[in-house]
């Protein structure tokens, strides 16, 4: 269960109305805002209210929205909270493990670095050694190993 103390709820009550508001075009969209409250305020999140939750959490903290309205440090609150989501869990997860890849590099030595616009949103890092090369591919989703090649 994600507990939620009470200045992220005020946080998450305030720009839920607000995104309410502005983007609910249906009654369906307005009681599935509604009812998110309602859940954030009982504690009682089901799964479909989680992840309309973490889709919240990430617009509010990818625009800037937190730290514009409130503070560094209630930016900070609230992406500790997005990181107790399923989804916020599954990209520190891709974090991790792609850290934990990359570890191969540390003995290696880095011949180049070169960065790319791969579509629009999605970038590319490609790292060469004197052993190999890895891309890696950036999105709104994560950071992906795209491609390995190790010289043998």
């Amino acid at each position: 269960m994600l507990e939620i103390n009470n200045d992220e709820k005020e946080i998450i009550r305030e720009e839920i109305s607000i995104l309410s508001k502005k983007t609910a075009v249906n009654e369906k969209t307005k009681n599935e805002f509604e009812n998110l409250i309602s859940a954030i305020e009982s504690q009682n999140i089901d799964d479909t209210q989680l992840y309309l939750l973490s889709k919240v959490l990430e617009l509010l903290l990818s625009s800037g929205e937190i730290r514009r309205k409130y503070s560094y440090v209630d930016e900070q609150k609230i992406f500790r909270l997005y990181g107790k989501t399923p989804t916020g869990k599954k990209q520190k997860d891709n974090i991790d493990k792609l850290n934990k890849s990359l570890m191969i590099l540390q003995s290696q030595k880095i011949e180049s670095i070169s960065f790319s616009l791969n579509l629009p949103g999605v970038y590319g890092i490609a790292i060469k050694t004197d052993e190999g090369e890895i891309s890696l591919n950036i999105n709104q989703s994560g950071i992906y190993a795209d491609k390995l090649e190790v010289e043998i």
